[in-house]
């Protein structure tokens, strides 16, 4: 990903046991250096069918990250039993 740019990022749910469909919110987390930086939620994201879904960043969003560090992502869902998953 390249600061000042639209990227689109790509999510899979990879346990045959879970489904986009399960959740009730979702937040993921997008940080550097352990400090978050954008939070986005299940409103936010583009649900593509049960196992994955896209989130797009704006410009803006992408220039709050610094080149010289890691973007670190953390994806944390609330199932409607109240079991969380991250």
């Amino acid at each position: 990903m390249f600061r000042a740019t639209t990227p689109v990022l790509h999510f899979e749910l990879c346990d045959e046991d879970i489904s986009i469909n399960d959740f009730d919110k979702i937040l993921i987390t997008l940080a550097q250096n352990k400090k978050p930086l954008i939070e986005k939620t299940k409103e936010d994201i583009t649900v593509i069918d049960e196992k994955h879904f896209e989130l797009a960043l704006t410009q803006k969003e992408t220039l709050v990250f610094q080149p010289q560090f890691l973007m670190e992502i953390q994806l944390r869902c609330l199932d409607s039993e109240g079991r969380v998953i991250a």
